[in-house]
């Protein structure tokens, strides 16, 4: 039967009226998926890039707006299901204001294609765009310029529809209201000479009133600058705090100056409006990350707040950075406690808006091999229980060798002790005690980071020591898993982290949303010891008062000495271990395996909730009217 005949019979029974509504639907449905299609191909086709697989972990998307977890204690954000949120985030700076919507649209279908969930990008781009602060289409942010409480609608109209794609590939817009800047390359000075209290109040409330509704966001503030006078770190508050109380649904965090953490600066600055921590690292990251997940010393304080790798060094950046430093970057933070991580990539960060740096069409990086690794490392995460990943700060995973500085060997073990992963740099040969590991024989993995595939070596007994060498020069990491779970092959997207069983099922009336509900203690931030890497002792490490560095060169500022990880507390009731070693057998080939469900996890108490009122349909609804596109668009 022809589909023509099918729908004639389906609808020859309604009024004439009725038909004629229904084919004409039809038809501009029809019309839409074929001009789509062909946009699409076209794009693809002038940057030269072909589609990418959308990895399975990632198909379903998040419900946003995210919030902090009914549990205090966990170290990631939540969707509206209550699902865990894994970071794979990219830095687009000059997002909204360098680019047309074309470009932009083109960017982010690339983007979602390669597994990233998150995009840092600014909502008024002050320096790096060749019209700063105008947009692509010459439309400026405000009239009169530099007017904070007299927003222009056609630049923000411009801005919405950004979002608001990006909201379509369910990726999260980490939105920079005004990037401030270290050295004048931002809205610092406009901020401190040019804008009243008053009038950094009402731009808060004018971006928290207009973005309330738009679920795929969370705020970032401040941005390479610490709040280090009274002028500045008031008019932040205002503006924070006057969009706080217009938009109560999403969450706030601070991007600092480098080697410092939103955590930091709320201790030092008491800004109540900071929900979860994000931390900003030029140094090898896990002493900045180790030192927000574990401020204390131990394992009995959850971190202060949920944190994630905010920046760190941007591949080909200012010192032209290989891929090896951002991937080094990213499965370092997340093994040392962070939830994600956002690469950065020199020229796509300013989408050659920057005057003095990379010319390259951004477009040809889009394939750069750094950038291409993050598909790698969301998968990674996603085939293990990551949500219960306990950092081997008290080196009883990794007993000798674990390095220090760039040659360090982050681990993490699961709390129920089924997996342990462990990311290599470098080829050396490192010492693990087997009795971390859960059952009687651990199945053994080499994953690699850079084209993620996996090698399985011999299974081995979960007794005594264990010496791990690395199959190649490369970088690589060390999956260990309880034989009996018989999980599958890790980067394989299987299984996804558990899901959480003390929240209420979700309805189709609004959703309740946490946002700032979490308690954050004021603590005195410490500086760990270099492990030696030879013992798991639980001596008490020395403490002393860190201030976080307020001042840097450029937006890939110079470095600072950096702490490193500090002993904490083995697991309880940790097995004598017996002194025997051996050696890994040489990879062989990967066998089949079947999937088992991962543990359920502890329900949480409950938290008091704000409500999120959505706005129906809220892409479409939001859609900019007066937005004015090139003529080859219509």
């Amino acid at each position: 039967m022809t589909i023509k005949k099918y729908f004639s019979e389906k609808i020859e029974h309604l009024p004439r009226q009725v038909r004629l509504l229904v084919i004409c639907a039809c038809s501009v449905a029809m019309i839409g998926l074929f001009i789509t299609s062909q946009t699409n191909a076209v794009a693809l086709a002038n940057t030269g890039n072909t589609p990418i697989q959308q990895p399975s972990s990632l198909s379903t998307m998040p419900a946003y707006p995210l919030k902090l977890a009914a549990d205090p204690t966990v170290r990631y954000l939540v969707d509206q299901n209550n699902q865990p949120f894994f970071i794979v985030g990219e830095a687009a700076w000059a997002l909204i204001g360098q680019v047309s919507l074309e470009d932009a649209q083109l960017y982010l279908d690339d983007l979602a294609a390669r597994g990233f969930n998150t995009v840092i990008t600014t909502l008024v781009e002050g320096y790096y765009a060749d019209n700063a602060p105008a947009n692509f289409y010459g439309t400026p942010p405000y009239l009169p310029a530099n007017a904070f409480a007299s927003p222009n609608e056609a630049y923000f109209a411009h801005a919405d529809a950004v979002i608001n794609y990006a909201a379509t590939k369910g990726i999260l817009v980490i939105l920079s209201p005004n990037y401030l800047g270290c050295c004048n390359d931002g809205w610092r000075a406009v901020l401190e000479n040019q804008t009243s209290l008053q009038d950094a109040a009402a731009f808060g409330t004018f971006v928290g009133t207009r973005y309330r509704t738009f679920p795929n966001l969370l705020y970032a503030w401040g941005n390479d600058m610490n709040p280090d006078n009274t002028n500045v770190r008031d008019k932040i508050e205002a503006m924070a705090t006057a969009a706080k109380a217009a938009d109560p649904n999403h969450l706030h965090t601070f991007h600092g100056s480098p080697e410092s953490s939103t955590w930091e600066v709320q201790n030092l600055y008491n800004y109540p409006w900071l929900d979860f921590n994000s931390v900003y690292s030029y140094n090898p990251v896990q002493g900045e990350v180790a030192a927000n997940y574990d401020p204390d010393n131990n394992l009995t304080t959850p971190p202060p707040m949920p944190l994630f790798l905010f920046e760190g060094h941007y591949e080909n950046d200012w010192n032209n950075r290989p891929a090896l430093i951002t991937r080094r970057q990213g499965y370092v933070a997340v093994l040392t406690g962070a939830s994600g991580y956002a690469y950065g990539n020199n020229p796509i960060w300013h989408m050659n808006g920057h005057p003095d740096w990379n010319t390259t069409d951004w477009h040809l990086h889009l394939n750069d091999e750094g950038r291409a690794d993050m598909t790698h490392f969301q998968a990674l995460f996603a085939s293990r229980p990551w949500t219960q990943l306990v950092p081997d700060l008290n080196d009883a995973l990794v007993t000798n060798n674990k390095g220090t500085g760039e040659s360090y060997s982050a681990a993490a073990r699961t709390l129920d002790g089924n997996t342990a992963l462990i990311y290599f740099p470098e080829a050396k040969t490192i010492t693990v005690d087997m009795i971390q590991i859960s059952g009687t024989t651990a199945n053994v993995w080499w994953f690699n980071p850079r084209d993620g595939s996996a090698q399985a070596g011999a299974a081995l007994p979960t007794t005594g020591s264990h010496l791990f060498t690395p199959p190649s020069n490369n970088d690589w990491l060390l999956v260990l898993d309880n034989a009996a779970l018989n999980l599958p092959a890790p980067g394989s997207g299987l299984p996804a982290s558990p899901t959480p069983t003390a929240s209420p099922p979700v309805t189709n009336t609004p959703t309740p949303i946490a946002t700032s509900n979490r308690s954050t203690p004021t603590k005195t931030k410490t500086p760990t010891p270099t492990p030696t890497g030879l013992s798991a002792t639980n001596t008490p490490a020395p403490t002393a008062t860190k201030t976080p560095t307020a001042t840097a060169t450029s937006r890939r500022s110079t470095l600072t000495p950096f702490p490193t990880p500090s002993p904490i507390n083995p697991p309880p009731n940790t097995p004598t271990k017996t002194a025997t070693s051996s050696t890994t057998p040489l990879p062989t080939a990967t066998p089949p395996l079947t999937a088992t469900p991962p543990p359920t996890t502890t329900p949480r108490p409950t938290r008091t909730p704000n409500t999120f009122i959505p706005q129906t349909p809220w892409i479409i609804a939001n859609w900019p009217k007066s937005l004015t596109l090139p003529n080859h668009q219509c």
